[in-house]
Formats: C-alpha cells, structure tokens, sequence
C-alpha cells in the first residue's frame, strides 16, 4: 500500500499532518508530503482531507520492501511487527479514551432529548 497527496487537489490546510499519528506527514514549503516508511497506514488523513486528496493505493513492489534506506538494516517482518504492535497501542488509545467519552456524550445527548420531550409544552 501507498499512501500519497494528489497536489492539484491538496489546498494546504494541513490538516492531514495534525491528525497523523505517527507524524508520516511533512510540510516540504510547496506541499505536504507522506513519507511511508513512517506511516502505518491507519488512513486518519484520508478521512480528515476536506479535499479527498489523499490518495491510496496497491503497490506490490512497495509492499515487498516495507523498508526505506533508514530500514535498510531490519528485516521487513521487523518492520511490520513495529508497525502492528504501533497499531494496537493506537487501538488501545481510541478503545480507553475516545470511545468512552462518546459513549458519555451520546448518553448526555438522550437525557437531554428526554427531558426535552417530558416537558409539559411538547406534549
């Protein structure tokens, strides 16, 4: 898999790079850029471009490599393992905190629209 910005469609909010976890994604002055013998491919960029210029693709060469120049000396199961073990801890962050306090929220919501709607006015 390769990750890539389409920079006819990138307007430069940057918000990509704020959202990335791993900090895959670099301002090079003209554009931003994914490195991705960084990224672990979670594709929070992808969701988070209001312009869709996030471009994601099959790269079998790519793939059978997995490593840049700074990987050089690491095995490709090496990198991988890294990069799945990054992912579980990612998980566990989302798992712990964020999805707690979206439950909490949603709950707050429906106690509201209950009280809303017991309300004598809207009966």
């Amino acid at each position: 898999m390769l990750v890539n910005i389409d920079v006819k469609k990138c307007i430069n909010c940057g918000k990509c790079a704020e959202i990335c976890p791993v900090e895959a994604i670099s301002d090079n002055g003209e554009s931003y850029q994914i490195d991705n013998s960084i990224c672990i491919y979670c594709l929070a960029c992808e969701r988070e471009c209001p312009q869709e210029a996030i471009l994601v693709e099959y790269d079998k060469k790519f793939d059978a490599s997995l490593h840049s120049a700074k990987n050089k000396n690491r095995s490709n199961n090496d990198v991988l393992t890294e990069k799945k073990e990054l992912a579980k801890v990612l998980r566990f962050i989302v798992e712990e905190t964020i999805a707690p306090f979206l439950e909490k929220a949603f709950l707050l919501f429906i106690d509201g629209a209950e009280r809303f709607f017991k309300d004598k006015k809207y009966r």
